[in-house]
């Protein structure tokens, strides 16, 4: 991170972050506070960062007014507060446990959050906004759909902006959104009062915007460098500070902008910045660094023990792998070791850990692979010259599937095995013992299940598309203009459009819980009334109850028959759940799994979808361990 001091800016420095920094806010030179997805506050006294390590989930939010106040937001919809002292408990603010988009505070006793905004039968639906008035939130019905970022200057008085519109908060009801810009979505806003804030798009040829209290108008366009406005501060002068992502800082006073160039001689890919003052703002980065600003001029930055990018796989939750260039790193639990070079020409961008000791990683450009075998790393040779797009995942150790820009191999046991009928693909995944799924660029896939190639059907989600698998019965695929497909082991589901965006890549752990990622996150699937469950609160240890599921449509009613339903589990809420079991709804939508009792265990049941019916889940169940069971 770094700071400014009213007339420059000081060297990057590192944070000592526990998962990736998702907030930072100051309320004076001599304290800010950011937040993790660890579940970490890092707060800085004006020289030094110290972790404050509370009771929550992964944090995404947090404001502070002062250095007697901070809330904090998690990722299940939850509040902490600090009082100066000490961080209260989590306490439930979205009744729905719906993560937040946007928070701000003006005191103690006033603060604004908005959800984000879900997908409900193909389209977004409206936000929900919470207020808080020093002793408990309250909710004030529906925000603005598609919150990206809210300022309130005073108590009472917000102004939120989302997609092109904005609206503003009275301290009871949101107004009717406004559009503001014509061409492209409003990234941030930020108000020094009622009278005067200054909203900024993401793209800087779409221009700035101000509100003067009543209307919107569209400013001076801002130099050139300035690539969409991130976030800043205005002040009473009529002064604003704002930075871009690309790591350049302007200023905006009297109707004019004012170029200061970049914070450091190379770009820095700049994700917060907060300025209490005019004399003092403080910028993170992507990489956790931290920068000071001193005479209006950026100073070289100083990582110390800073991690690139790292493109990372974890098969536990005490160990991860991530490469990045030439070099690999891995996690403990705990820290990241210092880099190992793999002693290729190659830059490494992609990795695949199916265990703790085993681990392939490649790379798109100038492409070579290397294996990790718990120990240390070796190159492997391909089967291809002059490799290029490599695409890969191991759905175990000795099992692999490559796909060069030529052709696609199975990496088995050290042997390469040619699949010449299979054109090279874009996107490859494995799951378990013997199962990966391929798709090319034009969505033609092919699976192998033990051995057994086949042709897989074609994923309609536009071209190059990206695939992920938990399990031969559920994959998804994410691709352009917003589209998602899911495979149920035999077939892939007509395509849900979730937003006209183009999806990126896309993680899941069980059927359940999948997130896609562009501009924005969505969250895949949930929790569905299609599914209902039966299954017994106690069993004896060694009993063998049954676990029913009933599937039914929910927009007709109907039985969904002859269809697989999935059974997970997992052992505590901070274990992933895995997969345990198969079965297939007869004529009454009934499934049913006897399962043997040896510990208490969390279970969900979920339905991948088909080519006419939606993939569901059921909401977790709980079958405890008990010594005695009353008749």
């Amino acid at each position: 991170m770094a700071s400014y001091d009213g007339s420059s800016w000081s060297r990057f420095t590192t944070i000592p972050h526990h998962g990736s920094v998702q907030g930072l806010s100051c309320a004076s030179s001599s304290f800010c506070a950011a937040v993790d997805l660890g579940g970490d506050v890092i707060a800085f006294d004006g020289r030094h960062w110290r972790k404050h390590r509370v009771d929550g989930s992964e944090l995404v939010e947090i404001d502070c007014p002062s250095s007697k106040f901070c809330v904090a937001l998690d990722g299940r919809g939850r509040a902490i507060i600090w009082d100066g002292d000490q961080w209260s408990r989590p306490t439930a603010v979205s009744s729905d446990h719906r993560t937040f988009a946007a928070l701000d505070c003006f005191a103690a006793t006033f603060c604004e959050a908005v959800t984000v905004s879900p997908t409900v039968h193909h389209a977004p639906t409206p936000a929900d906004s919470y207020t808080y008035n020093g002793h408990r939130w309250r909710g004030n019905g529906t925000a603005p759909r598609h919150t990206t970022s809210i300022s309130c200057p005073a108590a009472g008085f917000c102004v939120a902006v989302g997609g092109v519109n904005a609206a503003t908060f009275d301290g009871h009801a949101w107004s009717s959104p406004t559009v503001v810009s014509d061409d492209s979505p409003l990234q941030s806003v930020i108000c020094a009062s009622a009278d005067f804030c200054l909203a900024g798009t993401y793209y800087y040829w779409s221009g700035t915007y101000v509100l003067n209290g009543t209307t919107w108008s569209r400013t001076a366009d801002p130099p050139v460098e300035i690539t969409g406005v991130l976030a800043g501060a205005c002040f009473g002068t009529g002064k604003c500070i704002v930075a871009s992502r690309s790591g350049t800082v302007a200023t905006y006073d009297a109707g004019a902008w004012k170029s200061q160039g970049l914070i450091d001689s190379a770009p820095r890919f700049i994700t917060s910045i907060e300025c209490p003052t005019e004399s003092f703002c403080l910028a993170e980065n992507w990489q956790s660094e931290q920068l000071e600003l001193h005479a209006d001029r950026w100073s070289p930055p100083k990582p110390v023990n800073t991690l690139p990018g790292l493109e990372i796989s974890c098969p536990t939750e005490t160990f991860c792998s991530g490469v990045a260039g030439d070099s690999a790193y891995t996690w403990d639990g705990k820290t990241w070791s210092d880099p190992v070079t793999l002693g290729t020409d190659s830059t490494f961008d992609q990795i695949s850990c199916p265990t703790t000791t085993y681990c392939l990683a490649g790379g798109e450009f100038g492409a070579g692979l290397a294996l990790y075998d718990g120990s240390s790393w070796k190159s492997v040779s391909t089967p291809v010259d002059d490799p290029r797009w490599i695409a890969l995942s191991c759905g175990r150790p000795g099992h692999c599937l490559v796909s060069f820009n030529t052709a696609t191999f199975e990496y088995t046991d050290g042997i390469w095995r040619d699949r010449t009928r299979m054109s090279p693909n874009s996107s490859v995944a494995c799951a378990g013992e013997s199962f990966c799924i391929a798709v090319n660029r034009h969505g033609r896939s092919s699976s192998v299940d033990h051995g057994k190639w086949r042709a897989a059907g074609h994923v309609s989600v536009a071209d190059y598309p990206r695939v992920t698998c938990t399990s031969s019965t559920f994959c998804l695929a994410t691709g352009g203009a917003g589209r998602l497909s899911t495979w149920n082991g035999s077939e892939w589901s007509a395509h849900l459009t979730v937003g006209d965006i183009s999806l990126g890549d896309a993680s899941c752990y069980s059927p359940r819980r999948c997130v896609a990622v562009w501009d924005t996150f969505f969250s895949i699937g949930g929790i569905s009334d299609a599914m209902t469950t039966t299954a017994p609160h106690r069993a004896r240890k060694g009993a063998r109850p049954t676990l029913v599921v009933r599937l039914r449509d929910p927009s007709t009613g109907r039985a969904v028959r002859r269809e697989n339903v999935e059974l997970f589990a997992r052992r505590s809420p901070s274990t992933s759940f895995h997969h345990i079991a198969q079965a297939k709804t007869n004529a009454r939508g009934r499934a049913a799994v006897r399962m043997r009792v040896r510990r208490t265990m969390t279970y969900e049941w979920v339905y991948a979808g088909g080519r006419h019916h939606s993939a569901a889940s059921s909401a977790p169940f709980v079958v405890r361990v008990a010594r005695r069971v009353r008749n």
